[in-house]
């Protein structure tokens, strides 16, 4: 079966058929290798990529990939191997290659497939007009930052603190059918294996306290497909365009595989970066349609900034005040998400959950990222509006004005807005919409604001409880040169030894949930 086919729209585009006629070397290198067999190859070199895990014995591997010491002086990347690996669902042999040469378990062969991908990456951008420049590094910056970032208990223990917030746990177990706690306990129990094994018989042996066959179960109805059905999935995604190597992999929504494997039902796991991220960040596509969903959301992560607030600031250097209302005549308002005060300056700290659109991230069309930007300028506006009200002294606290001000948006997901020309689109709505709503263009200047994604705020304000406010949140913010810098640049370039003192705040979040033992996978 020659799949994938270009679909009704491709046809008509000249380019989509040359795109696809450019793609056929590689389909046709990967036809020759087996997909069990390839897909361990995979996550043998995911594995050692993120994880730093050995390669087994069987597979040849470079002594330049082996000794690289920085991420610029490999010859492979991570991202790479995502798109290896929908392309081997895609086209790979189901049964193992009788040609032992043809094999990517031999390093020539390897080799030969992730040359033959960047060369046809090379291609199709000289196929299309190189248009913005800033647009380019966006989107790259959202394919290949997010793999910069290993998987650790940091990043599970701040999902499970927001998911076990009691408005959005009641939402979650109802859509997943299990308790937020058996989901990770579950998780961390097939991603223990998943690291050195690419495949669990099913169904297991389970010797973990907790776990039992029917959560497991629940747990790879909403994290696994069939490998069918999982093929299909790829081949409806797949782009021949400009987008290529851009196209959503369907294993990030479903990291678990389903098949055959020596005459045993199997589960299957080729990237574990996907499954950790899954039921992390990955959660919020299973719940976001629920009843009732963004009330809880937002107020799930409003509490954990609050958390990250005072588990920061282990010196006792904040005061710290959380929404509350006010009256203006008869219109009930509310303050700030998170007002954190020390001796030198004011942040005004809102929590936002809103995510970027995925075509927004990774489309060259203009108009999907303008849409996202114009949402970030009304978040911030909506702070310099309740900024007015404290200046007014509307607020239940009296104004305190010899401090200075600076507002910050918290993100919960990174939406990487550095660089000038991004800052700068941000900044001119921003300035127009101050002055619709006849609010002095000048706060721009004298209240300079940030947006700051969680993972940096929480090291953020571990520095600022050493240094204080003022000299870092304003230091970046009034910068003319630092205020277009990402957030964890400007921090290890100002304040290096308090970012490598800075620690992981929740550590004990997960101690009661992971598990001692690991699934028997004999």
């Amino acid at each position: 079966m020659d799949r994938p086919h270009l679909s009704p729209v491709e046809r008509r585009d000249t380019k989509s058929g040359v795109v696809y006629e450019l793609y056929k070397p590689l389909r046709n290198y990967l036809r020759e290798v087996g997909l069990l067999e390839s897909l361990g190859v995979i996550r043998a070199y995911a594995s050692f990529l993120q994880f730093k895990r050995p390669f087994p014995s069987d597979i040849e591997v470079h002594r330049s990939l082996l000794d690289a010491r920085t991420v610029a002086d490999r010859s492979l990347y991570e991202w790479e191997l995502d798109v290896l690996v929908r392309e081997l669902i895609l086209n790979a042999q189901e049964s193992t290659s009788t040609r032992t040469n043809r094999t990517l378990r031999r390093w020539h062969y390897f080799a030969g497939a992730v040359n033959t991908l960047k060369t046809l990456e090379n291609e199709i951008g000289g196929l299309y007009p190189p248009g913005s420049a800033v647009r380019e590094i966006h989107r790259i910056a959202h394919r290949q930052f997010p793999w910069q970032e290993q998987p650790n208990e940091r990043y599970a223990a701040r999902y499970y603190k927001i998911f076990t917030e009691p408005g959005l746990r009641a939402i979650t177990e109802r859509a997943i059918g299990l308790s937020v706690e058996d989901m990770y306990l579950a998780e961390f129990a097939l991603l223990g294996n998943f690291f050195d094994l690419l495949v669990v018989n099913y169904p297991p042996n389970i010797s973990i306290p907790g776990l039992n066959l029917a959560k497991l179960d629940a747990f790879l109805k909403h994290f696994s497909l069939g490998i069918g059905e999982l093929r299909e999935k790829v081949a409806q995604a797949q782009q021949f365009n400009e987008n290529y190597a851009y196209t959503f992999n369907p294993l990030r929504a479903v990291p678990l595989t389903r098949m055959p494997v020596a005459g045993r039902d199997a589960i299957v796991c080729p990237l574990p970066t996907f499954l950790f991220r899954r039921f992390t960040d990955g959660v919020y596509y299973e719940i976001c349609d629920e009843t009732g969903f963004d009330a809880a959301f937002g107020k799930a992560f409003q509490a954990y900034i609050g958390d990250v607030i005072h588990a920061a600031d282990t010196r006792s250097a904040f005061s710290t005040r959380p929404e509350a209302p006010y009256s203006v005549g008869k219109d009930q308002r509310h303050t700030v998400d998170w007002l954190v005060e020390d001796n030198s300056a004011v942040l005004f700290i809102e929590a936002k959950t809103k995510r970027l659109r995925f075509d927004a991230k990774v489309n060259l069309s203009a108009g999907y990222l303008e849409g996202e930007l114009e949402k970030m300028s009304d978040f911030i506006i909506q702070v310099y509006k309740t900024i007015e009200g404290y200046r007014e002294g509307r607020y239940p606290d009296a104004w305190d004005g010899q401090k200075r001000i600076y507002p910050l948006i918290g993100t919960l997901e990174e939406w990487f807005l550095f660089g000038p020309e991004m800052f700068n689109r941000i900044d001119s709505r921003v300035r127009a919409k101050l002055a619709t709503e006849a609010l002095s263009v000048q706060w721009i200047d004298e209240m300079p604001y940030t947006v700051c994604a969680i993972d940096d705020l929480e090291v953020l304000l571990q520095v600022v409880s050493v240094e204080r406010a003022a000299p870092v949140v304003g230091g970046k913010a009034a910068s003319p040169e630092f205020r277009q810098w990402a957030m964890r640049s400007f921090l290890l370039k100002r304040f290096p030894e308090q970012v490598r003192r800075a620690k992981a705040l929740f550590p004990e979040a997960l101690d009661e949930i992971y598990p001692a033992g690991l699934v028997d996978t004999q």
